[in-house]
């Protein structure tokens, strides 16, 4: 299954992994979210027949965290 770590610079808290847990669980072919606070980053695993990466940024930048560039 793979997996793909982003940086969003807009993490600042509990309530912001929460809110991107919530987002990204609800998207069909995302398996897995977690969030680090500190490092202000998000680590998704998805079933890529079920989602692609463009799709799971689009699903952070619409809960108000969109991923830095690259």
């Amino acid at each position: 299954m793979p997996s793909i770590t982003y940086t969003c610079p807009n993490i600042r808290c509990g309530g912001c992994a929460s809110a991107i847990t919530e987002a990204l669980s609800g998207v069909p072919g995302v398996a897995a979210v977690s969030v680090d606070v500190a490092a202000k980053a998000v680590h998704v695993s998805f079933d890529d027949a079920g989602v692609t990466a463009p799709a799971v940024e689009a699903a952070l930048a619409q809960a108000g965290f969109p991923p830095a560039a690259p």
